[in-house]
């Protein structure tokens, strides 16, 4: 009874660890997206880069200079574009 029960937790995680793996993919693909955003909020706000897991910008001081508003608003607007072209190119549902 014991190899009966042993043979038949192998067989289910021989049969669902393909599944599993394939249900890993779409957090790295979600990672990827992450990033694109991370690196905005990191290009305007270089100090606390690294908190949010961005690394070499501990040199970079955020830049409050003439235009700040406008472009982090032409950058928001590159990144939500951005987003929805590989939404639009994303097939996992």
């Amino acid at each position: 009874m014991r190899k009966l029960i042993i043979a038949g937790l192998l067989a289910i995680c021989l049969v669902t660890a393909p599944a599993l793996s394939a249900d890993t993919d779409w957090v790295a693909k979600s990672d990827e997206h992450a990033q694109v955003v991370l690196e905005v909020l990191a290009r305007f706000s270089p100090e606390s880069a690294a908190s949010i897991g961005i690394e070499g910008l501990d040199e970079e001081i955020t830049d409050l200079g003439e235009g700040i508003y406008e472009r982090g608003l032409a950058a928001s607007h590159e990144l939500l574009a951005e987003l929805r072209r590989r939404e639009a190119a994303e097939t996992h549902p």
